[in-house]
């Protein structure tokens, strides 16, 4: 029996398009300015986050001295809780990110 051959398609997102996200994600914009709040009285939990850019944005984690760089193009993990805050340096940036509560 013979089978037929398939071509292998590449797919290319461009800078500017993002995949569809399921809910546990989410985007946001973060423009400069005033700082962003993403939500109060969290629980402690995880956030995976990854920026969009094209610029940097400063993320306060809620824990002391454990805030978070994200340059553009970067993908990090951190460990957040009660306010999330978001900051622009220089230009304003995209933000994709998932927040998991950290069971007991």
């Amino acid at each position: 029996m013979k089978t037929k051959t398939t071509k292998k398609i590449e797919t290319q997102i461009s800078d500017l398009a993002f995949a569809p996200t399921d809910r546990k994600f989410w985007t946001v914009r973060v423009d400069l300015g005033e700082p962003k709040v993403l939500g109060k009285h969290l629980p402690p939990g995880l956030m995976v986050m990854h920026n969009h850019g094209p610029g940097g944005i400063h993320v306060k984690t809620g824990w002391p001295d454990l805030d978070v760089i994200l340059p553009a193009g970067d993908t990090q993990i951190a460990r957040v809780r009660d306010q999330i805050g978001l900051a622009v340096f220089d230009k304003a940036a995209t933000l994709e990110f998932e927040y998991s509560v950290l069971q007991k």
